[in-house]
């Protein structure tokens, strides 16, 4: 069995192989081509006893440069023989024409591509195939060149399926030189040639399409010139850009350049150009317009330019293309075409049934229309939620942890803005990850999430104002809950509050309000900054207008704009965009450092960092500027300015640790990174370059650059939430056990007092110089210093210490000579000190670091404290106090304030 099959497979082979064998060298054999128009995957099939065969009779001597019109006929009696090709070309056999290739090519089959001196194609025809004999006869003109050719013809039909089949014969010819014509016996002027007929001699006229050359022959004019004159010596040159062109009936190769033009209307632009609407065919051939293709339908010589994708054209004999907001909404390859959802002029509008989110039109569903209903609800609860978080009371130790709640979820809120916002950069991003980008627009607070276009007719202008004021609206909002929650207050209990106790309550009430109004401000400022500057990057149409980016239909030299849209973005600008920054910032250096908002509210930054959060609006504001602009800019510029602006954070954010808390600042280096992963994979496979290589289909890097974001983004959500849910742990085991929980203290009180015990039995100044040879590392010298000021800082303000009165006689005693330290302490005892001993200890106790600020970033001026709380010798007036001998008193001079080094 296995014998018999072996020798099966064997004669199959060597069948296989004869038959391609004498097909190339010319036999009377056809071969068949199978193509599954799904897969893309051809294959060799069995003709059965379908063929193809020529009906020409070909000549013993084939000559060059002369033209044969030959005849080739298919037999195809396949039941299933489709009437429609995959372009709906009517006919049963939709393609059929000769095949030309050099025999020193090799193997010569219908898919050799037409390559002029190696492979030739004739204009391809088309026919039908006849019902009762299943035959279909063609013809088609062969003019060569002098070589040996296989020369082949090709019929191809589809099937029913859709699948196409290929079938060819092949000859093997070879053309040569005609003969020399006998010798002249008189001259012939030009454009003429010797002839002789029926032994009569003659001078002939070269026809139109030709030229005389050298006397003995008419030469056809090669595909750039013509002749419209019979008897001439040279051609005519078509105009520049043009060529003699014939239509192939298909559109990969649309036109086959064709020698002997007879008039210059035959001469037809090439691919590239175009001739203007109006003007006959080839008289002019200009460059195609910008946002426009011209290739030719293989059809029709005439090429009249179409628009690509992102353009529109709005009508036939429009030359001057418009830029569309997005390839989305105008996908281009004809005249007036909209993308899914869009219509009108430009594409700019959402048709009926559709809502316009993150630039596409969605179709409005029933949920679509419900989120419309509770717009002005869920406005309410966010305006709620922003209030409570703002007004959340982070003073003491026990809720510090709220504070890294707040930071976690403000520096989670800003990614998920930034990540939505990414959807305004012109890369092909993938669906799902779009849609997921559209869908978390709803931390700018978009309007267009809600889907209002589904129940109400909002223009864009409309809503463009709403969105570049939106900030203002939570404005409103708190500043009418003060107002409402002051006439309460007053009409409750006006009447038994003193006017000290009623201006402390107006105080509250405002300040809760305040504190909500600059967290809205502050969430707000990336996204309402990128509307607001969108307004003013106007898009240069190739007719000379400019138009306002995101809606193409608007000129930004209309009255509509100048009124209605230029004002508003104006205003925002100076108010929103760069108002609210600068009046932070001179905020926080008129309060030494301390939020406008104050009531209630601990920054979660790092007091030597206070300025963190203008820094980190100015950088928003940059990266909004990018997006907004983006018109102005390619995909790839506009990729790399935001990745440089982020990677600038990055390394600040690395180098500062700005926050407070650890946990924090880790959170935002991973969620800084995870934007530039995002930005890096962006640029590199879903750009327009490396999408045209891979046809627009997904290939292996595009799925998995799809995938690793979405594995960074989880990521980032799962740090979050877990130190957003340790915050939350901490805080409520901080309430529950009145400890403070959330800190990194690890000292034992054990070590500590060993530690102090034998620090007072060690002479100082040898401890130091000790520290000096034991420790090469300067970094951790630093520490050394650091933590030797901060315990003398934290030991100072200490309840036990401030609760004694030599304490309080020593702090009021130091007054060191430009030593910041000593006056912010004395400072503090002087504002808290009223209150009583207690009082004011916890307030010092919570403030510590206040005191170590004007040390500098490194603590280069923590010596002179270590100094001056070693020595004590700018505590003169200790001296004089007998009664205090809590700390020994260094004897050197009274001006001894040099500094350590």
């Amino acid at each position: 069995m296995l014998r018999k099959d072996l020798l099966t497979a064997v004669a199959l082979i060597t069948a296989s192989l004869s038959a391609s064998l004498g097909y190339d060298v010319g036999d009377d054999i056809t071969l068949c081509w199978h193509t599954d128009m799904t897969t893309m995957v051809r294959t060799r099939e069995d003709c059965g006893t379908a063929y193809t065969s020529f009906t020409f009779n070909w000549p013993e001597i084939l000559y060059s440069s002369t033209e044969y019109n030959v005849g080739f006929k298919a037999y195809i009696p396949n039941p299933e023989l489709s009437t429609y090709d995959v372009n709906d070309v009517p006919y049963h056999i939709p393609h059929a024409n000769i095949h030309s290739c050099v025999r020193s090519v090799g193997f010569c089959t219908p898919f050799v591509s037409n390559t002029p001196g190696l492979s030739t194609h004739s204009p391809t025809v088309f026919g039908n195939v006849s019902e009762t004999t299943k035959i279909g006869e063609f013809s088609s003109a062969v003019e060569l060149e002098p070589l040996q050719y296989t020369i082949i013809a090709h019929i191809r039909w589809y099937d029913t399926s859709g699948n196409k089949h290929d079938m060819a014969r092949a000859v093997f010819k070879n053309f040569q030189e005609p003969p020399d014509p006998p010798p002249p016996v008189f001259d012939c002027p030009k454009g003429h040639v010797y002839a002789v007929e029926d032994n009569e001699a003659f001078c002939s006229p070269c026809p139109k399409g030709t030229f005389e050359e050298g006397g003995k022959l008419c030469t056809s004019c090669n595909s750039s010139t013509y002749n419209d004159k019979d008897g001439q010596n040279s051609c005519l040159a078509c105009p520049a850009n043009a060529q003699y062109l014939l239509a192939s009936g298909q559109k990969t190769i649309p036109f086959i350049p064709t020698k002997g033009a007879t008039k210059r209307s035959q001469c037809a632009c090439v691919e590239g150009f175009y001739t203007p609407s109006g003007k006959e065919s080839g008289s002019e051939c200009l460059p195609c317009p910008e946002g426009a293709k011209c290739t030719g339908n293989g059809e029709d010589v005439r090429i009249i330019p179409l628009p690509i994708p992102g353009y529109f054209k709005a009508t036939d004999d429009a030359e001057v293309m418009g830029i569309c907001s997005s390839e989305e909404s105008c996908p281009g390859g004809d005249t007036a075409v909209c993308g899914e959802g869009f219509e009108g002029h430009m594409c700019a509008e959402c048709a009926d049934g559709y809502f316009m989110s993150g630039g596409l039109c969605e179709v409005c569903e029933e949920a679509n229309k419900g989120a419309a209903v509770l717009s002005f609800v869920l406005f309410l609860m966010i305006s709620a939620a922003i209030y409570f978080a703002a007004n959340v009371d982070r003073s003491s130790g026990k809720k510090r942890s709220t504070i890294a709640i707040g930071a976690a979820s403000n520096n989670v809120l800003l990614f998920l803005q930034l990540f939505s916002l990414f959807v305004n950069i012109q890369v092909r991003w993938p669906e799902t990850l779009r849609r997921f980008m559209v869908m978390m627009s709803f931390v700018n607070v978009d309007l267009s999430v809600l889907s209002l276009d589904c129940m109400f007719d909002v223009t864009f202008t409309t809503s463009w104002r709403y969105k570049a004021t939106m900030p203002f609206f939570f404005t409103t909002a708190y500043i009418l809950l003060a107002l409402a929650r002051y006439c309460y207050g007053y009409c409750r209990w006006g009447d038994s509050m003193g006017p000290a106790e009623l201006n402390a309550f107006r105080q509250k009430v405002f300040s809760t309000s305040l504190n909500a109004m600059f967290v809205a401000w502050s969430l707000l400022h990336v996204s309402t900054s990128t509307v607001i500057l969108s307004a003013f990057a106007c898009v240069d149409q190739p007719d000379g207008s400019r138009t306002m980016q995101g809606y193409a239909v608007l000129s930004c030299d209309s009255p509509e704009y100048r009124q209605e849209i230029l004002p508003v973005a104006v205003f925002s600008t100076i108010s929103i965009a760069i108002g609210y920054p600068v009046l932070l910032a001179i905020g926080m250096c008129v309060t030494g450092g301390t939020h406008l908002a104050t009531q209630g509210v601990s920054t979660p930054f790092k007091k030597k960092y206070y300025f963190w959060e203008v820094i980190d609006l100015v950088r928003k504001l940059l990266i909004a500027s990018c997006l907004a602009f983006g018109n102005a800019l390619t995909p790839g510029k506009q990729i790399a300015l935001v990745t440089i602006l982020m990677i600038t954070a990055l390394i600040a954010q690395v180098y500062c640790r700005p926050f407070k808390h650890i946990n924090v600042n880790t959170l935002v280096s991973h969620l800084y990174s995870t934007l530039i992963i995002i930005l890096v994979l962006a640029g590199m496979v879903f750009n327009e370059e490396y999408l045209e290589q891979t046809l627009g289909e997904r290939d292996f890097m595009t799925t998995a650059a799809e995938y690793f974001i979405w594995f960074f983004v989880g990521l980032c959500f799962i740090f979050a939430i877990s130190v957003v849910g340790y915050s939350f742990y901490t805080f409520y085991w901080s309430v529950r056990t009145n400890k403070v929980m959330q800190h990194e203290v690890e000292v034992p009180a054990e070590l500590l007092k060993n530690t102090l015990t034998i620090v007072q039995r060690v002479d100082a100044e040898e401890l130091i110089e000790h520290c000096k040879e034991a420790i090469d590392d300067e970094d951790t010298q630093r520490a050394f210093n650091q933590s030797i000021c901060l315990l003398f800082a934290l030991g100072v303000t200490s309840k036990e210490f401030l609760g004694k009165p030599e304490g309080m006689h020593f702090v009021s005693a130091i007054e060191v000579d430009g030593g910041s330290y000593a006056k912010d302490v004395h400072k503090l005892l002087t504002k808290f000190g009223q209150k009583g001993k207690v009082q004011h200890a916890n307030a010092l106790s919570s403030m510590a670091m206040v005191s170590i600020r004007n040390f500098g970033s490194r603590l280069s001026n923590a010596a002179r404290l270590s100094t001056a709380g070693g020595r004590l010798s700018l505590a003169s007036r200790v001296r004089t106090d007998p009664s205090w001998t809590g700390i020994p008193v260094d004897e050197g001079s009274e001006d001894d304030t040099s500094p350590v080094p």
